[in-house]
Order: structure tokens, then C-alpha cells, then sequence
């Protein structure tokens, strides 16, 4: 008895922590080199950690490269391609922005094609800044060719929500057809 009320206590502790919100946040800038800056925060911003992108090491660089055609074989499996999208759009319902603001600053080398791609751009811009979370200021730049980018952008995803589109996708016949389809090839291969 002690043994099952351990067990449902891990599980109940298990799903406790699923249920503690993942914070992320973004930023990007575009100017003479890009810059990029990842950080995840858990327990409702008590513990941070920033993500940076690993440099290449000459060692790593020299190593062999990975065979493509595994993943080919599970994404022409009948019905993946399908199912990807509809994962893909269960977890981005699932994620909840918090903000999203961005500066762009263009020029083109004739300023009546940074003229063109105003006119373009307002509009677009007009209708995207109507959403409440969304800032995107757009400023032309007639006098030189240039990009600039500034993005921050902020998010809260909760993993227990996450559970359900993984496992629908894990349990999905599409999903074992495709791993199935892989272990074949490789068995195959090795033969």
C-alpha cells in the first residue's frame, strides 16, 4: 500500500511540475552582424538561464556527416506531412504570447523602391499593429541601402498543455508508420 502511495505521489509531483509555466524570451538584432539572445525562465522568473549558440570547434567540423535519408523516409511516409502540420499547429495554439515588438529600418539603393516597399509595408504593418501584443515600427531610410533589425519578443508555454499534442502525435497511426518505415531502412542498411 505504502508502494502505491508513492507512486501516486511522484505522479501528482510529476504533473506539479508540468504545471509550472516555462517563460521565454527573445531578442534579435540585425545591424553590421546579427545577435541573437535566448532566455528560458521556470518557477515564474526565479531561475534564468540564457541560450547561446555553441561555436564550432575545428574537431567538430571534420566529423562525418549525418545520412539525410532517414529523415526523408519519414517525412514521404503516407500521412506525415499532414500530421507535422497539425502538430505544428497544436503547440503554436498552446503557446501564449506575451509581447512581441520589433524595428525595422530599411533603405534600397533607388529611395522610389524604399518607396514601393512602404507602400507595401504600412498596410501590412497598419492591420498587424491592431493586435494587441504586436508592436512593428517600420522606418524608411531614402538617403543610403541599409537593414536594420530590432526584435524582443516574449512568451509562456505550459508543458502539462503541451502533453496532449505530443502524445496524439506519438500514438498517431501516421507517426508509427513512420518509425517503423525508418527502423526498416536502417535494418536494411545494415544487412
Amino acid at each position: 500500500m505504502l508502494a502505491l502511495y508513492v507512486i501516486v505521489g511522484l505522479i501528482v509531483l510529476g504533473i506539479l511540475f508540468l504545471s509550472i509555466p516555462v517563460d521565454m524570451a527573445l531578442e534579435l538584432e540585425l545591424q553590421d552582424k546579427t545577435r541573437t539572445r535566448v532566455r528560458v525562465g521556470w518557477l515564474f522568473g526565479l531561475v534564468w538561464k540564457e541560450i547561446r549558440a555553441r561555436k564550432k570547434r575545428p574537431a567538430e567540423e571534420e566529423k562525418k556527416k549525418r545520412d539525410i535519408r532517414p529523415f526523408i523516409t519519414l517525412i514521404r511516409t503516407r500521412g506525415m506531412p499532414r500530421r507535422l502540420v497539425k502538430l505544428f499547429r497544436q503547440v503554436l495554439r498552446r503557446l501564449h504570447m506575451r509581447q512581441l515588438d520589433g524595428d525595422v529600418r530599411l533603405g534600397l539603393d533607388d529611395p522610389a523602391d524604399t518607396g514601393i516597399v512602404c507602400s507595401f509595408a504600412w498596410p501590412a504593418l497598419a492591420y498587424l499593429n491592431s493586435f494587441r501584443l504586436l508592436s512593428v515600427r517600420f522606418e524608411p531610410c531614402f538617403t543610403e541601402p541599409l537593414l536594420e533589425l530590432r526584435m524582443h519578443g516574449a512568451m509562456r508555454v505550459y508543458p502539462v498543455e503541451m502533453a496532449g499534442p505530443l502524445l496524439s502525435f506519438a500514438v498517431s497511426p501516421a507517426f508509427l508508420r513512420a518509425i517503423m518505415s525508418v527502423a526498416a531502412s536502417r535494418w536494411r542498411r545494415r544487412r
